[in-house]
């Protein structure tokens, strides 16, 4: 079965899930949305080595698959599935038609996971053998030239885009390699080890949406590990039920959802099951006659998402949000900040005073539009309103669909005046504590269908992290929505941020940070005030957004133009004088 099929389940954007199915010997890619496993539909495409798709010479190497990703490739273009078989395969093939071998090879050992690199070669991690290896697999169909680095057990390997890092588990140790030498020959070195609490490590995977942790299983438990602190976390959402004996797979959906295996007596062997357990929330998938010993979530992204490295803030353009207001001289305030030095803008105004649904304005705004443009100023961001006709979060669903219409309505202005990324709040408040998992779920539900109207457009939507008892009011919470679909990105308003240190929130979430707002607060709840003139650290925020890659603007959301570029200045002698660069 090789029809064409996607990644995402019929559960909006949920990851459709790769079983390694030892009973049938094939990769069953499933739809967890289908709660009887044993109905056709569930089974959305399936694969296995044959003579027809190039593997002929490799069929005895096949018959107890141990793990299937696909992976998005920049040299190659496209998607790929990338498989391993205890019997010794390891294998790269087009996905989803699954009819070429583009690599495969019997490298025997026992290999448990591979990685597709981004430059085309494929890292393995073999038990038996006791080695993780990149072969150079970008070099041609059957090239078996390798890297090798030795490692007891090693069981899985996740690809860490934002630090170029690969990461092993084995039976003691979680360890981060550098791949370093050229693709045709690659070579491995340690670039951090940490020791595993308990024994026999077997799952490694990315946290949905939080760029700083890894699901890791042992033996006996399963841990989240923070990559900033070395910590391996325990009381993570949901811990007592996922943290279990035998984990052979642990992964999380952009819901929050935790996918998880666990062997289960019966089976054709032992270390298989014919039963995926899923928590937060609870639920269950299970195929008859089934030997699954992996349920791999099919996540084409790595984790994280890759910059060019770090940028520093001397090179960011400075913007300044732009507030449209019909009774001020719009226009004059943009020769203002075009002779103030300004680079671009982001259009802001309240609804109550200026309705961009109203002809009139949106005429008035386009020549706000065409103006800046003359001036040379990019309209880098249009930020979309917010109140309770605009909250994507409410639970009334023909209120949220009258909201997510009214978006789509500023989407298309935003797309015909060629503006690439919209800024939007998650909800309005106040919120109450009792109502609170209801609203994250309605906005979760929310943004996949905004971001796939903001697609189609060519924007991006940019979640913006807000205060007070509104929904993204912390890190943790906008892990939450951003997970939702990983075509979101962040807006980073660190005045709104009051309940945690804002580098820390840049720290954990950089990669997904897209835009910012910057302003000072103090310490109790925003004030919109000039950075300086409160207690943000701001050499700290600068330099977590360059180690984050983030490559600017430093885009002022203080509602005055005048001092900006003075106060730019200071902060970046501030900046400097401390050492920073």
């Amino acid at each position: 079965m090789t029809e064409t099929v996607g990644l995402r389940g019929t559960v909006a954007g949920e990851y459709l899930i790769a079983a390694t199915d030892q009973a049938t010997h094939r990769i069953l890619v499933m739809d967890p949305a289908v709660e009887d496993w044993n109905e056709e539909r569930a089974v959305v495409w399936s694969w296995a080595p044959t003579a027809a798709n190039g593997f002929g010479e490799l069929l005895s190497s096949w018959g107890l698959p141990t793990d299937a990703k696909v992976r998005r490739n920049r040299v190659w273009g496209g998607e790929w599935l990338i498989v391993t078989d205890s019997r010794g395969l390891a294998a790269i093939t087009p996905y989803p038609a699954g009819d070429a071998k583009k690599w495969g090879l019997h490298v025997g050992g026992n290999p448990h996971s591979a990685e597709l690199l981004p430059d085309g070669n494929l890292a393995v991690a073999a038990s038996t053998g006791g080695w993780v290896r990149v072969y150079a697999s970008s070099q041609g169909e059957s090239c078996a030239a390798y890297a090798e680095y030795a490692m007891s057990g090693a069981h899985e390997l996740v690809w860490d885009a934002d630090r170029s890092l690969l990461w092993a588990v084995g039976d003691e140790e979680l360890v981060a390699l550098r791949v370093a030498g050229t693709a045709a020959a690659p070579s491995l070195e340690v670039a951090r080890a940490v020791a595993l609490p308990t024994s026999h490590g077997h799952d490694l995977q990315p946290v949905e949406g939080d760029p700083d942790r890894l699901w890791v299983s042992s033996g006996t438990q399963v841990y989240q590990f923070e990559v900033s602190t070395g910590a391996f976390d325990t009381f993570y959402a949901g811990a007592a039920a996922i943290s279990r004996v035998g984990v052979k797979t642990v992964g999380s959906q952009p819901s929050g959802q935790v996918v998880v295996t666990v062997p289960k007596p019966g089976g054709p062997y032992e270390w298989t099951t014919d039963t995926v357990d899923m928590y937060e929330p609870r639920a269950t998938r299970s195929r008859e006659g089934a030997g699954f010993y992996k349920a791999r979530l099919l996540r084409r992204a790595y984790m994280g998402a890759a910059r060019e490295g770090r940028v520093e803030p001397a090179a960011w353009r400075v913007g300044t949000s732009f507030p449209l207001d019909a009774q001020k001289d719009m226009h004059r305030e943009l020769e203002l900040a075009h002779a103030a030095g300004i680079a671009c803008i982001e259009l802001a105004w309240r609804q109550s005073t200026f309705d961009m649904l109203d002809p009139a304005c949106e005429r008035l705004c386009e020549s706000v539009v065409q103006h800046a443009r003359a001036l040379g100023l990019e309209v880098w961001t249009m930020h979309l309103p917010y109140g309770t006709e605009w909250d994507v979060s409410q639970l009334d669903p023909d209120g949220r669909e009258a909201a997510l219409q009214r978006h789509r309505h500023l989407l298309q202005l935003a797309e015909r005046w060629a503006i690439r990324t919209v800024v939007l709040h998650p909800s309005w408040e106040p919120i109450e504590d009792a109502e609170r998992a209801a609203r994250l779920a309605a906005c979760r539900e929310s943004l996949p269908r905004l971001a796939d109207d903001a697609e189609r457009a060519g924007i991006r939507v940019a979640v913006e992290c807000l205060p007070r008892t509104c929904l993204g009011h912390s890190a943790d919470e906008m892990a939450a929505l951003v997970a939702a679909d990983e075509r979101l990105g962040i807006c980073c308003d660190v005045n709104h941020l009051v309940r945690e240190r804002p580098e820390a929130f840049i720290r954990r979430l950089g990669a997904r940070i897209i835009t910012v707002h910057m302003s000072d607060n103090d310490g109790l709840d925003e004030r919109h005030w000039l950075p300086g003139d409160g207690v943000i650290d701001w050499p700290a925020v600068m330099d977590a957004l360059a180690d984050a890659g983030y490559p600017g603007p430093f885009l002022f959301e203080a509602r005055q133009i005048a001092p900006l570029m003075a106060c730019w200045q200071r902060l970046l002698q501030q900046y400097e004088g401390q050492g920073r660069l």
